[in-house]
């Protein structure tokens, strides 16, 4: 999977997944490698610790998911899913925004 593929999926920027991408490659749980056909698209795999630990932690997290969102219907889970999407996306302009350098008049 490319991290625009990634990224969309969890509707999300590819600049803030970047950013994790890079967390877990230095910890050895991803992998990156350049495409065969596109040399220019990188491909992300996980790494075996890398799919040991997703395998190890999964049911935990589901459990927990479950747990918080037990009072939510369907319907509101999904509507706080597009929430929380667009909040990120705010704090990610904002953090890009801020980046930039300040020009005084």
């Amino acid at each position: 999977m490319t991290i625009s593929d990634l990224a969309a999926s969890m509707e999300i920027t590819s600049g803030a997944l970047s950013r994790i991408v890079e967390g877990l490659v230095a910890r050895g749980l991803l992998d990156r490698h350049r495409g065969v056909v596109d040399r220019r698209v990188v491909i992300l795999r996980l790494t075996e610790a890398g799919l040991g630990k997703y395998e190890a932690i999964r049911p935990v997290v589901m459990q927990r998911w479950d747990e918080l969102l037990t009072d939510l219907s369907a319907d509101e889970v999904a509507h706080l899913a597009v929430l929380l999407g667009r909040f990120a996306d705010s704090i990610e302009r904002s953090a890009i925004a801020s980046r930039q350098p300040v020009v005084e008049a």
